[in-house]
């Protein structure tokens, strides 16, 4: 049984998820703190949005949802396994010295 969802809740949730879902951070100290840090600045913009929306500081779920994706759309600011396997293979061949 599927729930009964408007398009804009539906878009909501869809935003909230995508805020959410971050890659994979790099196995080392800094790239799992950033991570950490990442983490907590989306999932308070994710409860910045639901708080407008239940105190009644906004009624627009879809400015909700476009300010949510437009922190997804952002770069995070740590390495992936993928990008720091590459760093240490430039270094291991002597570049980036």
């Amino acid at each position: 049984m599927s729930a009964n969802l408007t398009d804009p809740v539906r878009d909501f949730l869809a935003a909230i998820s995508e805020v959410l879902t971050l890659p994979e951070p790099a196995a080392t100290l800094g790239d799992l703190i950033k991570f950490k840090s990442e983490v907590d600045t989306r999932t308070h913009r994710v409860q910045l949005a639901i708080r407008d929306l239940l105190d009644g500081s906004s009624d627009d779920l879809a400015w909700e949802a476009g300010y949510l994706r437009r922190h997804a759309g952002l770069p995070v600011r740590y390495r992936t396994p993928e990008q720091h396997l590459t760093e240490v293979r430039a270094l291991a061949r002597g570049e980036g010295q």
